[in-house]
């Protein structure tokens, strides 16, 4: 069920999805509302669960991980059962992301691994107990990800001044052998994924550096492109009502045909994400609207502009999300 949100809500939902370390000081700025006022509105949206709390994006790439996705079926698994399955992903450290679905999967969920033998021992791992309940599985891996504003939080008077053109493209196959992270990094980054809000002073007495060394390793990491993002992690169904995952099968994949895709993307206010993907999939879009013809109606155009390219596509209505978290410093190993 949606919450009733007024425009300066959705402008500070807006800011904080571009960057959700904006301060207050600047966030009540640029809304022309008093500090005391965006406080509450920010409290408002935790205790109401609108966000569940702000989110690290990281190019995981930079890291030596490649970023896989796996799409299940499920079948004659009790509610128990599945509760227990889900509760294993979520405390599993190399699982980035999992959600349940309506449509031809059940469950999907997001792993990172250094190497396709590693993704295929991990996959093992976390299907050894429920094998039994897998009807089908299908196995993608991510090579790119595109992150776009939420445009669809805006009226017409707020594009004017909010709107942005900021699109994050993390690589996800790539490792950087550049890197030179130490545990003090680590720590930084593990504190961050806890709490994005944490200021450089308090993270600084955690990790027993100086305020000034946090941010420049912040903004180091920043610069190389480790840190891709800082933005929310809503609950849709509060936020607008429905969370869709398209997944695209193409006939002729290439760049220029990428590249359109792209763009279709960027100029659609309800598509908040795509990924270029290898495997039977090879493009997903993330959609979020108030109502499940809002969505045919995206596909029905989309499907028009592309329709010598496109093979077949299905709708996966995520009705609920159960982790979201790109770093966690169990994955690393001894550093």
């Amino acid at each position: 069920m949606t919450l009733e949100l007024d425009s300066k809500d959705k402008q500070i939902l807006y800011l904080l999805d571009i960057n959700s370390r904006t301060s207050l000081t600047e966030l009540a700025k640029k809304t022309r509302l008093s500090r005391e006022s965006v406080t509450y509105r920010l409290n408002k949206y935790l205790s109401e669960g609108i966000i569940r709390e702000p989110l690290l994006i990281l190019n995981n790439g930079l890291l030596g991980k490649t970023m896989h996705k796996i799409f299940l079926k499920l079948s004659n698994i009790s509610t128990e059962k599945e509760k227990e399955f889900i509760q294993s992903l979520k405390n599993n450290p190399n699982v980035v992301w999992a959600g349940s679905c309506d449509g031809i999967y059940s469950l999907v969920y997001v792993i990172k691994a250094k190497s396709a033998l590693d993704a295929s021992n991990l996959l093992d791992e976390i299907n050894k107990n429920y094998s039994e309940y897998i009807k089908d599985q299908e196995f993608i891996t991510l090579v790119t990800g595109t992150y776009y504003p939420r445009k669809y939080l805006l009226d017409k008077i707020g594009k004017k001044d909010f709107d942005s053109n900021i699109y994050e493209n993390p690589n996800w196959t790539e490792a950087s052998s550049s890197l030179n992270l130490d545990k003090t990094d680590y720590d930084i980054l593990e504190m961050l994924s806890d709490n994005l809000r944490t200021n450089s002073t308090a993270i600084a007495n955690k990790v027993k550096v100086s305020p000034d060394t946090v941010i420049n390793r912040i903004k180091k990491m920043e610069e190389i492109g480790l840190i891709s993002r800082y933005t929310i992690w809503p609950d849709v169904r509060k936020l607008i009502g429905q969370y869709y995952k398209v997944v695209i099968k193409l006939k002729n994949l290439n760049k220029e045909i990428a590249e359109k895709i792209e763009t279709y993307a960027r100029i659609n206010p309800n598509i908040v994400y795509t990924t270029k993907d290898l495997g039977y999939w090879q493009y997903e879009f993330d959609i979020e609207v108030e109502n499940p013809e809002q969505v045919r109606e995206i596909m029905r155009d989309f499907t028009q502009k592309f329709a010598d390219n496109i093979s077949e596509y299905n709708a996966l209505n995520i009705y609920e999300e159960h982790k979201y978290r790109m770093f966690d410093i169990r994955a690393i190993g001894n550093v």
